[in-house]
């Protein structure tokens, strides 16, 4: 399914339910992408600031696939402990 396709009603309260649950993480990391957009000159806007924006949008994603996660499988908090690096696939 494309994400700009309409959701059924269900999965649009889910969705809208995550979105609930992201609250001011989500908050921050846009505050974070905006200060920095508004914070360079128009020839700086290209090179290392996308690199940084893509950086500020990563986290974001984290955040919502950890939420997402940890709601589906009945997790508290963060699925990964703050600064972990989680390698896939794990070394068995």
């Amino acid at each position: 399914m494309s994400s700009s396709q309409p959701l059924s009603p269900e999965l649009e309260a889910r969705a809208q339910e995550l979105l609930g649950h992201l609250g001011s993480q989500a908050d921050d990391e846009l505050l974070a992408l905006a200060r920095l957009l508004v914070s360079k000159p128009d020839h700086e806007i290209f090179g290392d600031t996308e690199f940084e924006a893509r950086d500020i949008v990563h986290r974001l994603g984290t955040k919502a696939f950890e939420t997402h996660l940890a709601q589906k499988n009945g997790y508290e908090g963060s699925v990964y402990p703050e600064g972990v690096l989680q390698v896939w696939p794990p070394d068995l």
